[in-house]
Order: structure tokens, then C-alpha cells, then sequence
């Protein structure tokens, strides 16, 4: 075979993934960012419809995916005859799986990402300055989201960026916790806490460091820990509510998430349990969405909900002995997800990197990425 045909069929290829990766980058930058924007089709849409190109494209390359995409759908289909569930929840759960299979066999940018984490934190701060607090910084949806948003990139970023045996840079967990305080959502603030301290005891721990950095870090810690004892009041008074940790008193209600665990599973049938309970139960009953990406995956999912907790708790436990920044950052992604429907059934961005650390594990035989860190 000539070299000028090797040299054009590989500068083809490279041209696709290139597109692909270009997709991947668009689908990324929408669902962190739509919530900045009134809602609109490119917001609510685009990522959907960019996302099929990834779930025809893995179809092609792997068997494996093909067959856990049948039975996630058959499981899907025998669950809404049933329940009634959105049929775009299957479609989005198999967008998520090929995301995450796609990014698992094709490294993201390292060059990128840092590139944008930057970016979106001067947007945000900007949004913040400018509307002289957090109302008005989202054009649609809560403040919650705001946690959502940096918590992604930040995920993206350690995932992706970290060399092996390296210090992991600071600043996209500290800008998480920051804006996630700003924001007062109680769950962001604890994720990203979690982040925090887990990128802290990372670059100590398991990392080879150099005694300057050591101390740099520890300083920081130690500064950190200085200004919290000196604007305690500031940051948490239970008489007080406008201080920021307010939402953390005991006299707060939980945002009904306790009273849609207590709905779902209230008369629950083996029925329900096989097939799962609509969303309009916790609609009609509460007048709320499902706000447990958890719960979401049994309505969607039925029975199939079971092994794929246990698929991912297996994962999780078994990243602390390979990897042990996945495991941080699964931790993370863990907890989010815990308050919050933005994993597999709904979002593009946690759900991908679920599907990719569970890949990490349950796939070892596929080529290694370059630099992936220990």
C-alpha cells in the first residue's frame, strides 16, 4: 500500500476525530453553561442531538456497548408500560453511556480544559459582580445549578489535566467551593468541601511531593482555617439568615427530598419494585420533580436500577486501590448527584464521567490513556 494513501486515509481519520472531539467540546460548553441563558432550543436540544452522533458512533465500535445498550432498553421499554416515563430518558441514558465510552477511548485536551475552567470562573464572577450577588447570575433555573456548573468543569479538569505523580493544581476545587458558598446550595458546598480535601490529602498522601509545595499547601490551609474562625458569623449564624451556611440549620427543611423518598416508597408494591413508580406520583403528591438522580434511575430503569447501583458501588470501592484521584472525584460525583437529577437520565456531563470511571474498572483490556494518574 502506497504512503500517499496511508498519509490521506490517516489525515481522514484524524479530520473525524477531530469533529467528534469539536462535538464533544459543544456538548460539554451547552450543558454547563445553559443555564446562563433563557431556555431555548440550542440550549435544551443541541446537546440531545449532538449526543446521537456519539451513541451511532460507539454502536459501530463496540459489541459490548450494543448489547448493555439492549438491555437498558428493553429493561426501559417493559418499565414505561408500566409507569409511563419519558421515553427521552432511555435515549439520554444511552447518549450518557456513549459519551462516556467515547471520551474513555479518546483523551480529552489537557491543553483545554484549563482553558476553560479559567473562562468559566471569570464568567461567573463577572455574572456575580455584576448583579451585586447570586440572584439574577442564572437566567432560568436555582442557584443550586451554579454548584452544578463549576463543580463539572472542575471534574472535567482533574480527570483529564493531572499528570501521573504530579501536584494537582488547587484552584478548581477552591473556585468550586467558593462559588458553591455564594450559591448557599447545601450540597454543593459539601461536594465540593469533599473536593477540596480530597485534592488536599491527594497531593499529600499519594502523591510524591517536594517540601515546598508542602508548605505551600499547608499555609494555605492554615490561612484558610484563620479567616474562617475570624467571619464565622459571616459565614454561618443561626440567628441570621443572611449569613451563608444558614441553609444549614437544623430548623431548614430539606428542600422535600426526604418527603419524595417518603412518597416513592409509601404503599411500594413488588410491582413498583420491578418496574418502578412514575414520575407523576411525586409530581401529583408533592408537587415537585424528582430531585435524586438515584430514584430517577429506578423509575426509568425498574429492576435493572439494582445491579447498576452495585455496578457502581463496586466501581467506586475498587478506584480507592487503582486509582485514588478517581476515587476522589467519584466521590464527588457521588454526592452531587445524591440531591440533584443530573446524572445519566438527565445532563451530559456527570453522567459521562460515571460511565468513564466505571470504564476505568470494568475495562481494563482497552489501551491505556497516556498519563491517566494513579
Amino acid at each position: 500500500m502506497s504512503y500517499p494513501y496511508i498519509h490521506f486515509m490517516t489525515s481522514i481519520a484524524n479530520l473525524k476525530n477531530g469533529c467528534y472531539t469539536i462535538m464533544l467540546y459543544s456538548i460539554f460548553a451547552i450543558d454547563i453553561t445553559a443555564y446562563l441563558f433563557e431556555g431555548n432550543f440550542l440550549t435544551r436540544w443541541a446537546p440531545f442531538f449532538l449526543g446521537l452522533f456519539f451513541l451511532v458512533y460507539i454502536s459501530f465500535r463496540s459489541t459490548k456497548f450494543i448489547f448493555i445498550a439492549l438491555v437498558a432498553s428493553f429493561s426501559f421499554l417493559v418499565s414505561m408500560l408500566y409507569n409511563q416515563d419519558s421515553s427521552l430518558n432511555i435515549v439520554t441514558i444511552l447518549i450518557n453511556l456513549a459519551l462516556g465510552w467515547y471520551i474513555y477511548l479518546n483523551r480529552l485536551g489537557d491543553k483545554v480544559l484549563p482553558i476553560l475552567t479559567g473562562l468559566l470562573c471569570l464568567i461567573l464572577s463577572f455574572k456575580l459582580y455584576t448583579n451585586g450577588g447570586v440572584e439574577g447570575v442564572l437566567a432560568s433555573g436555582s442557584s443550586n445549578y451554579i454548584s452544578v456548573m463549576i463543580l463539572s468543569m472542575s471534574l472535567l479538569y482533574y480527570t483529564f489535566v493531572p499528570k501521573k505523580n504530579e501536584l494537582v493544581a488547587f484552584y478548581p476545587a477552591i473556585a468550586a467551593l467558593l462559588f458553591s458558598i455564594l450559591a448557599s446550595g447545601r450540597s454543593g458546598i459539601v461536594a465540593s468541601l469533599v473536593l477540596v480535601i480530597g485534592v488536599y490529602l491527594y497531593n499529600f498522601i499519594f502523591v510524591k511531593k517536594t517540601k515546598l509545595g508542602a508548605f505551600i499547601l499547608m499555609s494555605v490551609a492554615f490561612l484558610a482555617i484563620g479567616y474562617i474562625v475570624q467571619y464565622q458569623d459571616i459565614l454561618y449564624n443561626a440567628a441570621e439568615p443572611t449569613s451563608l451556611l444558614w441553609r444549614f440549620s437544623f430548623d431548614h427543611n430539606f428542600d422535600g427530598r426526604i418527603s419524595i423518598l417518603q412518597v416513592y416508597f409509601s404503599d411500594f408494591s413488588l410491582a413498583d419494585f420491578f418496574f418502578g413508580r412514575g414520575n407523576d406520583l411525586i409530581k401529583n403528591s408533592l408537587d415537585l420533580s424528582v430531585h435524586i438522580s438515584y430514584l430517577q434511575w429506578h423509575i426509568s430503569l425498574g429492576f435493572l436500577a439494582i445491579p447498576v447501583y452495585a455496578l457502581v458501588l463496586f466501581a467506586y470501592i475498587k478506584l480507592f486501590v487503582i486509582n485514588k484521584l478517581y476515587f476522589i472525584l467519584m466521590t464527588v460525583l457521588l454526592i452531587r448527584a445524591a440531591t440533584d437529577h443530573i446524572m445519566l437520565t438527565a445532563g451530559f456531563i456527570f453522567g459521562p464521567l460515571l460511565v468513564y470511571y466505571c470504564m476505568v474498572v470494568y475495562f481494563p483490556q482497552y489501551p491505556p490513556i497516556k498519563h491517566r494518574p494513579n
